[in-house]
């Protein structure tokens, strides 16, 4: 697992500002949630919980790990209800996205890269961690889909010294997207050989398995145990999560030049709080210099979205469709991936 870049739980006021309205715990008279490490030791044991005791301790230690890292954002309803009475699964399935950020080792360095097995590694852990939220909640999972997918993949990029619009970029983007279709895929295997299957792998699976160059240690395994989820990979604009995750880029999108303003809406009010951006801000910690670029055109974004796109089970209908800045795509508009 990689290092945390800083010690530091927050090194953007936005993100603090995130957390305070969407996911921490509080009811009237009473603060549950005093630190963000409160929130993610809450969310790890109620995780874990559902373990066998022989399982329980290990779990909770990597729920913790992966969640105080920021490698592991998982759905707004988790963050927000796991641990407190008040935990439902209504509108849509279970999400978790990857912060690929939180991935690169050696940032603003000749040495920078992205530490593939790790996103592989926390991929695993995203499985397990939606599917004990659904046994958490008491409901199951009558779709046995899931939606894993990234944020924080330009801010990557910057971290690393790629160009968003370069060829190397789409590289490393594909390297990405088949790291976490390597993971998930491992992660639901193992629940279903732990659990038991929800689908058997046919000829049709088998076959797309293989065009996206899984291992084929992967797909003999899926082939004869099966998998706990029919699906598990998504393209999703994910805003909340990205703002908490200290201002990532929100799902595909390119790193921001420049400090972006973020509405706080807490349901009868509302507030601007501006993010200076997560590269940024890291280069601003590490004391180097942020070189300020136009934002890649719609052609370049696209160029993105096609080169994950083959790694995912659901994409979303109007990427790159904004040539002036992100898109965030409401659930509606999500289709499976033909």
């Amino acid at each position: 697992m990689s290092t945390p870049i800083t010690p530091s739980p927050f090194i953007d006021t936005a993100a603090v500002e995130a957390w305070d309205a969407w996911f921490r715990w509080r009811e009237p008279g009473q603060l549950h949630d005093l630190t963000v490490d409160t929130t993610w030791d809450r969310v790890a044991s109620a995780l874990a919980g559902v373990e066998s005791a022989g399982c329980r301790v290990r779990m909770r230690r990597e729920f913790l790990d992966a969640l105080s890292s920021w490698q592991l954002l998982l759905d707004e309803r988790i963050l927000a209800g796991a641990g407190t009475p008040s935990i439902q699964w209504r509108g849509g399935d279970p999400v978790a996205v990857l912060n690929v950020a939180a991935f690169v080792r050696a940032p603003w360095t000749r040495q920078a890269s992205i530490d593939l097995t790790a996103i592989e590694d926390i991929a695993m852990t995203a499985v397990r961690a939606l599917d004990n939220a659904t046994l958490l909640g008491g409901q199951g999972l009558a779709s046995g889909r899931l939606r894993i997918g990234v944020v924080g993949l330009g801010d990557a990029l910057r971290l690393v010294g790629k160009d968003y619009s370069s060829s190397a970029a789409l590289a490393e983007a594909e390297r990405i997207a088949h790291a976490l279709s390597c993971g998930v895929t491992e992660g639901s295997i193992a629940l279903a050989r732990e659990r038991g299957p929800r689908f058997t792998c046919e000829r049709e699976w088998l076959s797309r398995a293989s065009s996206r160059c899984l291992p084929q240690y992967l797909i003999a395994d899926a082939a004869q145990v099966g998998l706990r989820h029919t699906a598990l990979t998504a393209i999703s604009s994910q805003p909340k999560l990205a703002l908490f995750a200290n201002g990532v880029s929100d799902a595909l999108e390119p790193s921001p030049n420049g400090p972006v303003a973020h509405v706080i809406d807490e349901g009868e009010t509302q507030r601007i709080v501006h993010s200076a951006g997560y590269a940024q801000s890291v280069a601003m910690r590490l004391d180097k210099p942020y070189e300020v670029a136009g934002q890649p055109d719609a052609i370049s974004r696209q160029a993105i979205y096609e080169a994950v796109r083959p790694w995912m089970d659901e994409g979303m209908l109007d990427f790159a469709i904004s040539t002036t800045g992100p898109v965030s795509a409401p659930a509606r508009a999500m289709r499976p991936v033909s």
